[in-house]
C-alpha cells in the first residue's frame, strides 16, 4: 500500500492523517513560518521515500536551497544567506555529508513563476509516470497562482476560488495530497490574543470549503518577544475532515528554517 503522507511532526501526523485526494491549507500572517513548515513536510516525505514536488512561487532557487541546507545540516539560515566568509569551515563540514543525501531524495522543485492548476496536473501526471508513485504536492503559496483562464478580468477573490476548486478536483482525480500555503488577512492583528481564525483566509471562502484540513499558524513571540512562550508555535487545526480539531504546539527554530516536536531531543534527529 502507498505510504501515508507525513508532516514529520508526530502530534500533527496523528491528528491530521493526510489521505489521497486531500487538500490541506497551511495559513498564517507573513513570517509565521508557512514556508518553514511546508518545506519541512516536503523533506519529511521525501525522506520517507515518497515522491514530493514543491512549487515555490515566492522564493527563488537559492533561497529554497539555503533553507533546505539549513534545515538538514543545522547551519544558520542567516549565515547561508550572507554566504562567503559568513559560512565557516565548521558549517561546511556539516553541510558536505548532507549534499549526497539531498540530491538522492525523491524531491522535485519547481520555480516556474506562473503556476496554474493545469501545470500542477501535468507535473503530477509526469511524476506518476516517472516514479510510479502519486506525489505529495506543496504550493507556496496559493494566492500567487494563476488560473488557466485566458481572461485577466477576474478579481483576486474569483481567481483564488477557481484555483482552489481546480486543485481539489486534481487531488481527487490523481490521488495526490496537495498542501497549499495561504496568506491570512490582518484580522488576527485586531483581535485580543491575535489568534487567527478560518474567516481570516484572504480572498476566499472557497479555500475553506475545499480543504480537508486547515492549519492556522500562530506564535505569541511574533507579537511579544518577551512572551513566556517564546520559541513556540501553535498549529491550530481549525478544520479536519479525518480527525479532531485541536491545537498542537511545536518548537520553532527559524534560524534553521524548521519546526520540531516539543518533546523530542536532538539525539533523535534525522
Amino acid at each position: 500500500a502507498e505510504a501515508a503522507a507525513v508532516t514529520g511532526l508526530t502530534d500533527l501526523d496523528q491528528a491530521l492523517r493526510m489521505r489521497p485526494g486531500n487538500v490541506v491549507v497551511v495559513a498564517g500572517r507573513p513570517a509565521m513560518g508557512k514556508s518553514a513548515i511546508t518545506l519541512g513536510v516536503a523533506l519529511a516525505n521525501a525522506h520517507s521515500g515518497r515522491t514530493t514536488i514543491v512549487h515555490s512561487l515566492e522564493m527563488g532557487r537559492s533561497e529554497v536551497t539555503n533553507r533546505v541546507l539549513s534545515n538538514r545540516a543545522r547551519v544558520s539560515l542567516h549565515q547561508l544567506m550572507e554566504g562567503g566568509p559568513a559560512v565557516t569551515d565548521d558549517d561546511w563540514r556539516r553541510i558536505a555529508p548532507r549534499l549526497p543525501d539531498l540530491s538522492a531524495l525523491p524531491l522535485w522543485m519547481d520555480y516556474t513563476p506562473r503556476v496554474t492548476p493545469g501545470l500542477v496536473r501535468t507535473r503530477i501526471k509526469s511524476l506518476i509516470r516517472q516514479t510510479g508513485q502519486v506525489p505529495l504536492v506543496v504550493v507556496d503559496y496559493v494566492q500567487l497562482m494563476y488560473t488557466d483562464q485566458r481572461t485577466t478580468r477576474q478579481s483576486a477573490y474569483e481567481r483564488v476560488s477557481e484555483v482552489s476548486r481546480e486543485l481539489k478536483i486534481i487531488a481527487e482525480e490523481t490521488g495526490a495530497v496537495i498542501i497549499c500555503c495561504a496568506q491570512l488577512n490582518r484580522g488576527p492583528e485586531h483581535r485580543d490574543g491575535k489568534k487567527p481564525q478560518v474567516s481570516d483566509l484572504r480572498d476566499s471562502g472557497q479555500l475553506e470549503q475545499d480543504a480537508s484540513g486547515i492549519i492556522l499558524l500562530h506564535r505569541e513571540d511574533a507579537y511579544d518577544p518577551d512572551s513566556p512562550r517564546a520559541g513556540e508555535s501553535d498549529l491550530i487545526l481549525a478544520k479536519n475532515r479525518n480527525g479532531p480539531t485541536c491545537s498542537i504546539t511545536v518548537a520553532h527554530q527559524f534560524h534553521y528554517s524548521r519546526l520540531r516536536d516539543m518533546n523530542r531531543g536532538n539525539e533523535l534527529d534525522v
